[in-house]
């Protein structure tokens, strides 16, 4: 059985001072939530990160989804810079 859901950011590497908040892109099931470290800033639901609110570093987002009984986990690694 293949991936029932997955998602992905525009870039993986996004700067504090200039760019937008980046918007998760999910396809497959949309009903999962979203998850990190300490040190970003997340929506659970959305997975739009506030860039504004998070520390320079490097971060595994997570995310997660239910179906029939099991839980797959979808790890996308993003930069944020200065």
């Amino acid at each position: 059985m293949g991936s029932i859901s997955d998602f992905t950011y525009s870039s993986n590497s996004y700067s504090k001072s200039s760019d937008q908040n980046p918007i998760a892109i999910i396809s497959g099931l949309c009903f999962g939530t979203f998850s990190s470290s300490t040190g970003i800033s997340i929506d659970g639901a959305s997975g739009i990160i506030d860039l504004a609110n998070s520390d320079i570093g490097t971060y595994d987002v997570k995310y997660e989804v239910q179906s029939r009984g099991s839980v797959e986990t979808c790890t996308v690694t993003v930069d944020i810079n200065a």
